[in-house]
């Protein structure tokens, strides 16, 4: 409700419901929940997050003076780790908006002796949120997609509440407003409590029936895990190809693409390094492609990083082609996926045969997979006995 931004970090609580034979149809409490979520953040404390760089600065010590006079007028909160003998060295965190340029200035300054280096940290309160909150001009109370007001029903008609008058209209009691309400008890009751003031079983299971038919086994199986053993054991049905369209997925993956913004060679070197674990880890056949058509007089090339193929295209060749005619030489008896978010590409490699994989899909499958080589990790590294 500042300025239109996803929403992170929040876990929220459903204290209580309830349902009517005669006036609650299907959809109805999805449409609930939308506008009680934005309710809840119009009478919140709601902060804007950016995100940051963790860094570290090497330079002589001569020059350390200008250098936390800089990091402090860039919002920076860092501490001199060493500053024995000539040289000196800070690392913190900063703001990635407001760390623009700066290695270009420290090269100035030392005269090429001073060294950043710099990698995502992470997410933080926004330094200038009232400015960028002001320059935004967004205006909750106005966005039709995601209303802040109620529909209530009276004389068999619905009717729009405002969000700061929907309590006096609330039929369920949810202890909101109670002395002790903003504890954690009240917050999360014991179940007999909770059940007692929700939605009754028989009520809950007279609308799911009503609306989904009896339970029948399920549709849409967990994300599977990909584990390396099970990529062995795949191998001899087939290759199993993976290939990506480096920029879209950097674009469409909020860490990398807030990175790109100011950095993007160094987004790009980020999203290689992970993607040089994932193919370790699941051993695949990977092949990622990066546009470079705009690059005047560029060759293209072929190189082979880490285990896996990277493509950077020629002058004049779009990713998108390069991908396409790919697509075209696999192999029917391969198991190949194509990365991307581009409609284009998705249409070609199903018109292919090919599988396709949404950029937010993967990204969710390469966390997936980090999480799983951090527990193999860990696992090794416990001592015996634990």
């Amino acid at each position: 409700v500042l300025i239109g931004a996803p929403l992170t970090d929040v876990k929220i609580t459903l204290l209580c419901g309830r349902a009517h034979e005669k006036h609650t149809e299907g959809g109805d409490f999805r449409e609930a929940t939308y506008r009680a979520v934005r309710q809840g953040l119009m009478q919140a404390k709601n902060r804007l997050l950016e995100p940051y760089y963790r860094f570290t600065l090497a330079l002589p010590t001569a020059a350390l003076g200008r250098a936390m006079t800089d990091l402090e007028r860039r919002f920076a909160e860092f501490t001199v780790s060493d500053s024995a003998g000539e040289e000196s060295v800070l690392t913190g965190r900063v703001p990635v908006f407001e760390l623009r340029d700066y290695a270009r200035e420290v090269a100035a300054y030392t005269h090429g002796e001073g060294r950043l280096s710099v990698d995502f940290g992470g997410y933080g309160p926004c330094h200038n949120e009232a400015d960028i909150v002001a320059a935004a001009g967004y205006r909750p109370e106005n966005d039709t997609r995601n209303p802040s007001h109620s529909i209530f029903c009276a004389g068999g008609a619905g009717f729009p509440v405002p969000w700061h008058q929907v309590r006096s209209y609330m039929h369920v009691d949810s202890g909101f407003g109670k002395p002790g309400f903003f504890t954690v008890d009240s917050i999360l009751p014991p179940p007999k409590k909770a059940k007692a003031a929700g939605v009754k079983e028989k009520e809950l299971e007279a609308i799911m029936l009503r609306e989904f038919g009896p339970i029948r086994r399920k549709q849409y199986a967990e994300p599977k895990r990909i584990e390396a053993e099970k990529a062995a054991k795949d191998k001899g049905r087939g290759e199993r190809l993976l290939v990506i369209d480096g920029y879209n997925l950097i674009f469409s993956w909020d860490m990398l693409n807030a990175i790109a913004q100011e950095d993007l060679d160094h987004a790009r070197d980020m999203l290689m390094t992970l993607l040089s674990s994932y193919v370790a880890y699941t051993r695949c056949r990977l092949i990622l492609v990066f546009d470079a058509y705009l690059v005047k007089g560029n060759p293209g090339k072929e190189e082979l990083h880490d285990g896996y193929t990277v493509v950077y295209t020629a002058e004049g060749e779009t990713a998108d082609s390069r991908i396409q005619t790919l697509i075209r030489g696999f192999k029917k008896e391969s198991d190949v996926r194509v990365v991307t978010s581009d409609s284009l590409i998705q249409l070609s490699a199903l018109g292919a045969g090919v599988l396709r994989m949404s950029a937010r899909e993967f990204t969710e499958e390469l966390c997936r997979i980090g999480d799983e080589i951090r527990e193999k990790l860990a696992e090794h590294a416990a001592p015996e006995g634990v």
